[in-house]
């Protein structure tokens, strides 16, 4: 897909299609990593950082416990794991 550099105030850019910002999952304001390779220019995006706090907030403390984590939490040791 061609595009065209142009100017915007004091820098250069190119616009990006809407189609290509939806396959690389960003839009308007995310952050991304622009970088150089083998005479490529690469739009990463940039992995989002958590927090144990902001995660735990996500959570529902209310929840049930799914069978699973209920059936190994309450196995007996097998190996030498204990």
């Amino acid at each position: 897909m061609k595009t065209t550099i142009r100017a915007i105030g004091n820098s250069q850019g190119i616009t990006i299609p809407k189609p290509l910002l939806a396959e690389l999952g960003v839009s308007l304001g995310d952050p991304v990593d622009v970088s150089f390779k083998d005479q490529t220019l690469v739009v990463s995006k940039v992995a989002t950082e958590y927090d144990l706090s902001t995660l735990v907030a996500q959570c529902d403390l209310e929840a049930p416990e799914p069978p699973d984590i209920h059936c190994w939490r309450t196995s007996a040791p097998v190996g030498n794991e204990a």
